[in-house]
């Protein structure tokens, strides 16, 4: 019998580190300076973005175990590299304000290669949120096969979530300034490294018990 509560709790809590990853604030003044050059483009672009990480992080999702085993990577050595990204991450946004996968965005790489690259990876799909996506399925509590039911309900939250910033964003930029958005998304670089730690001491733990 499934445990509603149980796997309500774990949407949430996975929503809630997914979006600390995604950081929809960083991409307030990033995507909303380059969304504003294509107004008459707009929401396809956006949906392009959308759908871009959608199939990238799902695809990780239903997959990552597989690939792990494939290259011989337990999930606790996983853990501790994938924290140590996040941590390295989240640092960059404290102490910059932004990643170094957006750091050379601009107007002219978007009008070329759409918004599939680079606003769906790797400023959505990144590798902070393809390690997250991944270390989330192990503790899924609602799988079937191979699709981890919980982490894909996630995924989709979080992403609906992130397309409306992304479509409202040049209106976010004009309402909270960019100083604005750049303090919210040094709040998040703050939880990406508590997350990052926490997936460090995971991994340790595990190996340690082995």
């Amino acid at each position: 019998m499934i445990d509603i509560v149980g796997v309500s709790e774990a949407i949430l809590i996975n929503s809630i580190t997914l979006l600390a990853v995604l950081n929809p604030p960083l991409q307030i003044p990033i995507s909303g300076s380059l969304l504003r050059e294509i107004k008459d483009k707009r929401a396809v672009c956006i949906f392009q973005a959308s759908m871009t990480a959608l199939i990238i992080l799902t695809l990780f999702a239903c997959l990552g175990n597989v690939i792990l085993r494939f290259i011989g990577i337990s999930i606790n050595s996983f853990s501790i590299a994938g924290g140590a990204l996040l941590f390295i991450i989240g640092v960059q946004i404290m102490t910059t304000g932004k990643t170094m996968s957006n750091g050379n965005s601009n107007t002219p790489v978007l009008k070329k290669g759409g918004c599939a690259v680079p606003i769906g990876t790797p400023f959505i799909a990144g590798p902070g949120a393809i390690t997250v996506t991944t270390l989330m399925i192990q503790d899924d509590p609602l799988r079937l096969y191979i699709f981890p039911i919980v982490t894909i309900i996630s995924i989709l939250v979080c992403l609906f979530i992130t397309t409306i910033v992304l479509y409202y964003s040049d209106k976010f930029l004009d309402i909270l300034t960019k100083e604005g958005s750049n303090v919210l998304a040094r709040i998040m670089g703050i939880i990406i490294a508590a997350i990052g730690v926490e997936y460090i001491a995971t991994g340790v733990l595990g190996l340690l018990a082995k």
